[in-house]
């Protein structure tokens, strides 16, 4: 992390975003990302999940669970709300 103001920052602003939506959770492909929102929630005490999309797939092949209403996040911020239906067998 070459600034680390610089990061909070943007996570605290991504964890508005994030809570303005109503999603429980965001998923995300960047490892960068995971690690500052949950450093920034922890540390503020904020209720979020964060998961990276590999663990999601890996997730929805082991389990088969109701998934909560989950935030499709980039780089450049939230773009869709994404509720992952249940499998059938």
């Amino acid at each position: 992390m070459v600034n680390p103001e610089l990061s909070a920052a943007m996570a605290r602003a991504k964890i508005e975003e994030i809570k303005r939506t109503g999603a429980d959770t965001v998923i995300t492909a960047c490892q960068q990302c995971v690690r500052t929102i949950l450093t920034a929630a922890r540390k503020n005490k904020i209720r979020i999940g964060v998961m990276d999309l590999a663990d999601l797939v890996l997730r929805s092949m082991k389990e088969k669970t109701e998934s909560p209403s989950v935030l499709v996040s980039t780089m450049q911020g939230p773009r869709a709300r994404l509720a992952v239906p249940e499998r059938s067998e």
